[in-house]
């Protein structure tokens, strides 16, 4: 079973072979049939060095055998498939489109129909009309021959299968019409050696078909990646790095040197965490390198351009080409808009949008920090800031007007509070002010007048004077309440 399914594969590759077209949408065949006629150059340069032993031997032998004229007819033959080899070896084919890789095609097969003649007239006319005698020299002659002339046509299967059988026919035909055993004999091994020499050649080509297929495709494959990975370095906004064993920079893309603010000459070279700014990050990205391991989502910031702005680094070290080593290679992203966003929600998530105060939510979190974290010796106050007649103001003047009257009240108080104090806007016209280090009660009371004092200060909105006062809540821990929300609501 096994050797009739390698038969039918044999035979189905040689009706491929013999079936093989250039197909002008085809690159692939298009190559192939390119590389054929190159390799028929090249073989052509050694057929002809291999034929000229046996031009010589079969004049000799025909010289050594038969009369003048057998002789003279021998020269011409010598010579006219002498310059035949000759100028198949120096003529340059045309090869630029399927058109003329066809009409090349056309040409050779002619020639080698040409040529098969030429050569086996060379010993089958003398044969056939009794001039030399049948010998075994004869037969050794014709199969070298065969094998030589194939070997010249091999890229071409067609042309090779032609000049073979063309040769094998007229050789065959000389012997045989001399009705003799020995002759029917030579006849007949001639004819089974080209048969095993025709099989042998188009199996080397088919071989040589595939061996030329898979490395084109191959080349077009790593042409694609290559130009994706250039296109990708150069357009996309994503960019590639490779760095040496010392952590410098090798092979900059110039999208890399565009998105670092500098020249690819002022890159090539440069360690590359020192492109970053000095921070933790970039001690972070310091030890993914040095480590020896992939890593991936690495924030880092850097400044190009007198902006600060932040990349996304992912890398893995891998081999290096030619022996150089293991290398680090990476891609960066420049996420510089996606962290404004991300820093300007979570901002949003912790400060009034309007008086960019602490909001509620982190005065919270941070009083309830103060107080598990208070000295038994101080105390925590709270003082809750409420506006009087804040309605008023806003009915009277508008929305954009109390606005700005609120900032102003944001910004008096940021100006009155001590280092250790926070203040934040609850929500309307309320206000808290932690102070985080007060040693009484009274300590309290007396900076509270502050903040009244800093309030009732008249201030100029919209070019309208406004007077203003505030009423304030006080609370104290631990005596009224031990926790943030407890003291917030006592106060109030």
């Amino acid at each position: 079973m096994g050797e009739t399914l390698t038969l039918q594969r044999m035979l189905e590759m040689h009706r491929i072979i013999w079936n093989f077209r250039i197909n002008g949408g085809n690159a692939d065949d298009e190559a192939l049939a390119r590389e054929q006629v190159r390799s028929f150059r090249q073989m052509s340069r050694t057929a002809l060095l291999l034929s000229l032993p046996f031009l010589v031997l079969i004049s000799i032998f025909l010289v050594a055998n038969a009369g003048t004229n057998t002789a003279i007819f021998a020269g011409l033959c010598f010579a006219v498939a002498s310059v035949s080899a000759y100028r198949n070896v120096k003529r340059t084919y045309p090869d630029k489109d399927a058109d003329q890789l066809q009409a090349t095609f056309r040409t050779i097969m002619v020639e080698a129909s040409s040529v098969a003649v030429v050569y086996s007239s060379l010993l089958s006319l003398p044969v056939a009309f009794g001039a030399v005698p049948i010998s075994g020299a004869l037969a050794i002659l014709a199969v070298g021959s065969i094998i030589v002339g194939g070997f010249a046509y091999g890229s071409i299967p067609k042309a090779q299968t032609l000049f073979i059988a063309i040769y094998t026919t007229i050789t065959a035909i000389a012997y045989i019409s001399l009705w003799q055993l020995e002759p029917i004999t030579t006849a007949v091994f001639i004819i089974i050696t080209a048969v095993v020499t025709d099989w042998i050649y188009r199996v080397f080509f088919f071989n040589f078909a595939q061996r030329h297929l898979h490395s084109a495709r191959l080349r077009h494959a790593v042409d694609t990646v290559r130009f994706l990975l250039n296109d990708y370095a150069e357009q996309s906004s994503d960019w590639l790095w490779e760095l040496d064993n010392n952590l410098n920079i090798i092979n900059p893309a110039r999208r890399f040197a565009v998105a670092a603010g500098q020249d690819i000459s002022q890159l090539r070279g440069k360690s590359f965490p020192e492109i970053f700014e000095d921070s933790t990050e970039r001690n972070a990205l310091q030890q993914h390198l040095k480590s020896g391991e992939a890593f991936r989502d690495v924030l880092i910031p850097l400044h190009v351009n007198g902006e600060r702005r932040w990349w996304k680094i992912a890398g893995r070290p891998v081999s290096g080409t030619s022996g150089s080593g293991s290398v680090i290679r990476g891609v960066a992203t420049d996420i510089t808009a996606a962290k404004r966003a991300e820093d300007r929600v979570n901002h949003l998530a912790h400060f009034d949008y309007l008086t960019d105060l602490p909001n509620r939510a982190l005065f919270l979190e941070s009083l309830q920090r103060s107080i598990a974290r208070r000295p038994e010796d101080r105390k925590i106050a709270l003082l809750y800031i409420d506006i009087d007649n804040f309605k008023a103001i806003n009915d009277s003047m508008g929305h954009a007007s109390a606005d700005e009257f609120l900032k102003s009240v944001a910004s008096r108080l940021e100006k009155t509070i001590g280092i250790e104090d926070v203040v934040a806007r609850m929500s309307g016209d309320e206000f808290v002010v932690a102070l985080r280090n007060v040693k009484s009660t009274d300590d309290a009371l007396a900076r509270s007048q502050d903040f009244l004092a800093a309030l009732s200060t008249p201030v100029m909105v919209c070019g309208q004077l406004v007077n203003a006062s505030a009423s304030i809540g006080i609370a104290t821990t631990p005596e009224h309440a031990d926790n943030a929300e407890t003291l917030i609501k006592f106060a109030d």
